[in-house]
């Protein structure tokens, strides 16, 4: 199986919805259905980005083509 690189545009646009969501809402005030769908993305980024970090640990590396950062939840898979 080989992953899938995401474009550097991609990672760019989910980064920056993720931190909007994260840190710029964060002293906002959201009415309680806003604040509970705010939470369900943010869950969601968390999964997409487990999973595509799952996916780069498994696959045999080659003079270290796939690199993720360590100890880092950003989109920066490569």
């Amino acid at each position: 199986m080989q992953a899938a690189v995401l474009p550097e545009e991609i990672r760019w646009l989910l980064e920056d919805t993720e931190d909007f969501l994260a840190e710029g809402l964060r002293n906002e005030s959201l009415s309680p259905g806003v604040r509970d769908h705010r939470d369900y993305i943010l869950r969601g980024f968390q999964q997409l980005k487990a999973s595509y970090i799952f996916l780069l640990e498994c696959l045999p590396r080659k003079d270290n083509v796939f690199q993720t950062r360590q100890n880092n939840n950003g989109w920066k898979f490569l």
